[in-house]
């Protein structure tokens, strides 16, 4: 989007509808972009996430034929329960009594992510809506976002606080941290290409001191490395106008991003570095380009390696 544009966007990113469907590839999304009520709203029409960057204009008609939101702000009064905790505001509609500790455990996020990324973020407010069921939650988006596909998370992002939307399911917790870190980078204005941004939230959705070794992407990473198959930076690079990925790029973002983090401290500063100029707005290039000659020479054999060690027992190919 231009600098000068201030037209108020709408941006949707949505948790995966069955963890299992990470594990197998699917058909790439279908994508759609229209404007309502001087909202820009984008969603791509798939099984696991929505992001919206420079999407194609379509006929309204397309998508749906009226939009109407309302904030969690306007309807305070009409929920159950509401309650602020830090910089999370909690509306829920449900009366199980152990959420209010649940959703304290969200409130770390912020520190975690400040502290592995070296940065400030921005003192924003998220508010998260939690819904007893998906019965609910279905119910809520279709008065909302009419014609929104199904999905378990959503994170939604205007001129207002971000807006983090769920219901109460086994990785509701998990999906709510995906969906808050989307809030929290965008909420600081740090403009993350899509695959970098995927890859951070997938990564800071474990809850675990062990980000570096996702509960599910680690044994799909494991199993792709016994045919020798390296994921390199510069394969997402090349493609960085790209406004959807498959659940492999998924999981080969994380892989990353969990290597970028935890090998050495080189590779972790320059990605640090590189997100730093991104929230400063100041020229970040490539951020391949950004890391130590040694690291981009050395770069299939130190990810075998740090993956070797992650797996647990798995034989790793070096074909």
């Amino acid at each position: 989007m231009p600098e000068h544009d201030t037209t108020p966007r709408l941006c949707v990113h949505a948790a995966r509808c069955l963890r299992a469907a990470e594990c197998r590839e699917t058909p790439l999304p279908v994508l759609y972009s229209t404007v309502l009520n001087g909202f820009v709203l984008f969603m791509i029409v798939c099984s696991s996430h929505v992001s919206g960057q420079e999407l194609a204009v379509v006929d309204r008609a397309t998508l749906v034929q009226s939009f109407t939101f309302n904030t969690p702000a306007k309807l305070v009064s009409s929920w159950p329960a509401s309650w602020s905790d830090g910089w999370l505001q909690v509306h829920t509609t449900t009366t199980d009594s152990p959420l209010p500790e649940w959703t304290h455990r969200l409130t770390t996020l912020p520190i975690e992510i400040e502290q592995a990324l070296a940065i400030k973020l921005a003192n924003a407010n998220i508010r998260l809506v939690v819904l007893a069921n998906e019965t609910e939650f279905d119910h809520y988006l279709k008065k909302n976002f009419p014609g929104l596909p199904k999905r378990r998370a959503l994170f939604v992002q205007n001129r207002g606080p971000g807006l983090v939307l769920t219901y109460m399911h086994s990785d509701w917790l998990t999906d709510a941290r995906h969906e808050c870190t989307h809030a929290l980078l965008h909420a600081s204005g740090i403009k993350l290409p899509l695959w970098l941004d995927e890859g951070l939230a997938e990564y800071f959705e474990v809850e675990s001191t062990e980000k570096g070794s996702h509960p599910i992407h680690r044994y799909a990473v494991a199993s792709q490395l016994r045919y020798g198959q390296v994921v390199q930076i510069e394969d997402f690079e090349q493609s960085q106008n790209a406004t959807s990925l498959s659940p492999k790029e998924y999981r080969d973002a994380w892989s990353i991003v969990a290597f970028l983090l935890n090998h050495n401290d080189e590779s972790k500063q320059a990605l640090q570095a590189y997100i730093e100029d991104l929230r400063t707005g100041a020229a970040a290039g490539l951020l391949s380009r950004r890391l130590p000659a040694k690291s981009r020479s050395n770069w299939r054999d130190d990810y075998l390696q740090y993956y070797r060690s992650q797996s647990m027992g798995f034989r790793v190919g070096t074909r």
